[in-house]
């Protein structure tokens, strides 16, 4: 059979996608198009995770004072598993975030608001499947005082506590 058609049940060599068959872009997920005949569907997906979402105010955020990394590597999704993104949150830096989210997993994300990406509140246990080490905070609420100004180092800059839910 030619390659991309015919063949079915089984028989045959696999088969590849053809040009119209190719990956397109739906919502958030990768997916190929049906092949005629079986009705088989490929996919890739990596849909974002529905986690409670806590706030969708924007707040500004930094690397604890505490933690023992210098900087944060930012996700791709709400999820520990998620891909790493290029961006770096270096722990001299304050960002800013527009919403707070309850993974599935049971961290605390925060969607980063002027870059794609999420970041996450409290270091993780890999020897136990990824669970949240709620001891090891990651990452601290902060406020500017308005007097101050923004852009300040830390030192000009109020830690706010934050209670997990």
């Amino acid at each position: 059979p030619p390659l991309g058609g015919g063949g079915g049940g089984g028989r045959g060599p696999p088969l590849l996608p053809t040009p119209q068959q190719r990956p397109h872009q739906a919502g958030s997920s990768m997916m190929f198009g049906q092949r005629g005949g079986g009705g088989m569907m490929f996919q890739q997906q990596q849909q974002q995770p529905k986690g409670r979402i806590i706030s969708s105010e924007t707040k500004l955020f930094r690397v604890a004072k505490e933690c023992k990394y210098t900087s944060v590597r930012v996700r791709s999704l709400p999820d520990i598993r998620s891909a790493k993104l290029p961006t770096i949150i270096d722990k001299s830096k304050t960002f800013e975030i527009n919403e707070i989210q309850e993974g599935s997993d049971g961290n605390i994300y925060l969607k980063l608001k002027d870059r794609p990406g999420w970041v996450f509140m409290y270091d993780f246990d890999e020897t136990r499947n990824m669970a949240p080490v709620k001891s090891k905070v990651l990452l601290q609420e902060v406020s500017a005082s308005k007097q101050l100004g923004s852009g300040l180092p830390f030192d000009g800059q109020v830690v706010v506590a934050y209670n997990d839910p």
